[in-house]
C-alpha cells in the first residue's frame, strides 16, 4: 500500500512545504516523518506576560486511492535551555 503525505506550515507565509511518498509493507501500521524547519524563520511562543504568542497552522494531508484526509492544528515553538553553571 502506498500513499502520499503532505506537510505545510503556515499557509500565509510558507515556512515549510513538502510531499513525500510512503510505502507500507504487509504487517506495517506506522510511519515516522521528520520535518526540518529553519529556526531563524520561526517566531517563538511566549507565556502570557513574557512576549507575543506566535502560532502557526500545521496542515497534514494524506492521499490514498484518490481520497484525501486533512488535519490542521495550531502549534507554537518554544526554546528550552539547560544551564549547568552555578549562580
Amino acid at each position: 500500500i502506498y500513499f502520499y503525505l503532505s506537510n505545510q506550515l503556515d499557509e500565509n507565509n510558507i515556512l515549510l512545504s513538502n510531499k513525500e511518498k510512503f510505502d507500507l509493507k504487509n504487517g506495517e501500521n506506522e510511519i515516522v516523518n521528520k520535518l526540518k524547519i529553519e529556526i531563524d524563520k520561526i517566531n517563538l511562543w511566549w507565556p502570557v506576560g513574557y512576549g507575543k504568542q506566535y502560532l502557526y497552522n500545521l496542515k497534514i494531508v494524506i492521499e490514498f486511492n484518490k481520497t484525501q484526509i486533512s488535519i490542521s492544528k495550531l502549534i507554537g515553538f518554544r526554546k528550552l535551555e539547560h544551564i549547568t553553571k552555578r549562580d
